[in-house]
């Protein structure tokens, strides 16, 4: 059985081609979205997108203000031709109210039809735009064939990493792995360190003591550097 050193060893060092392989991938994305003609369009998308959202909440607005003219109108002719007001000058007030309401939602729609149109030619740009981005960055990426095929290989080892990445944690016990996981972050994602042949550190560089020395290689308990503090092991 391995143990409890070696296994976070191995731990560690799949969580180090994890990070490496995002890195690596994240420095090819960025070599191919290194394109002048690319982030042009991108500033080009985003200029037309910033544009749009006033328009947006205008259009919004205006709805809410048209549903609102319209219920007030229709709760205004409902109660005109329900036969429950007799008076004649509360007639004529809730008729001309009817004709106000009229006039003022017909102002709204044709205030809402304007701004949908205008609207509408932004949204034609927006994806105009949007497509030549993607072409640009189709252009871009036939050019760099290489690097998308490194991508697609990154990804797909990054794949079977995750998984030996979660047999190698479920290797150790819980009281190991939580102190794996606290030594982690204090220790630059290096909290296991091996021991060299002659007797260093592979780490910080430290020789260690020949008690150190021996408590390694016996491989009974978690033995740390002297000097970094980083769990020893022998390989």
């Amino acid at each position: 059985m391995e143990s409890p050193a070696k296994a976070m060893y191995d731990l560690q060092e799949i969580e180090l081609k994890i990070m490496a392989h995002q890195e690596r991938i994240e420095s090819i994305i960025a070599a191919l979205e290194d394109n002048e003609a690319v982030q042009e369009a991108q500033a080009t998308v985003k200029q037309i997108q910033e544009s749009l959202k006033p328009l947006e909440t205008q259009v919004r607005d205006l709805e809410l203000k048209v549903q609102s003219s319209r219920q007030k109108r229709e709760q205004t002719e409902t109660r005109l031709y329900s036969g429950t007001v007799s008076n004649s000058k509360e007639l004529q007030d809730m008729q001309n109210s009817i004709a106000s309401l009229k006039k003022r939602q017909g102002e709204l729609e044709d205030n809402l039809l304007e701004l949908m149109l205008e609207r509408e030619t932004i949204q034609d740009e927006l994806k105009e735009a949007q497509d030549s981005l993607e072409n640009l960055r189709q252009k871009a990426e036939n050019e760099n064939l290489d690097l998308l095929s490194e991508k697609d290989k990154l990804q797909s080892e990054l794949v079977q990493l995750g998984k030996e990445q979660q047999e190698s944690a479920q290797a150790l016990s819980k009281e190991d792995l939580n102190l794996y996981e606290s030594m982690k972050s204090q220790k630059a994602n290096r909290p296991i360190s091996a021991l060299s042949e002659d007797e260093f550190c592979s780490v910080c560089g430290v020789q260690q003591r020949s008690v150190i020395v021996h408590a390694v290689r016996q491989d009974e308990d978690l033995v740390r550097c002297e000097n970094c503090g980083r769990i020893l092991v022998y390989l």
